[in-house]
């Protein structure tokens, strides 16, 4: 985890939050929700522009809900880069997320009223 928040902390302009969802048996969604909102508040108070959402799965878009990545981007008026598909740290602290099918793969950014814009199967891109 060390090699990831040395590896994550020195990008300027862009704020990391690794965060799981959690459901039926942890704490309710709404939970999650209220404290991931607190989260982004703070971040867009203090200027941040960019958030990389690290959490498995929350740029899946579905043609009937849009993705979290999406919806989050949309409500905090930001740039969200987030996986549709499972989350690795890999070794020097990168994050890896491989296509797999029926997934598109890899990272994505979301921008407000913008289509998303495939970024590679690596955060960051220069690891």
């Amino acid at each position: 985890m060390d090699e990831l928040t040395d590896v994550m902390g020195s990008e300027a302009g862009i704020a990391t939050v690794v965060t799981g969802a959690v459901g039926e048996n942890g704490a309710p969604m709404e939970e999650f929700w209220a404290r991931l909102g607190e989260v982004l508040d703070r971040l867009r108070e203090e200027g941040t522009g960019t958030v990389r959402l690290v959490m498995s799965g929350a740029g899946e878009e579905r043609p009937d809900r849009p993705s979290v990545g999406r919806r989050v981007a949309d409500a905090w008026e930001l740039e969200v880069i987030a996986p549709d598909g499972e989350v690795q740290i890999v070794p020097g602290g990168s994050l890896f997320v491989r296509s797999d099918p029926p997934r598109r793969g890899g990272w994505w950014s979301f921008s407000p009223g913008v289509q998303p814009v495939a970024l590679g199967a690596r955060q960051p891109a220069s690891s």
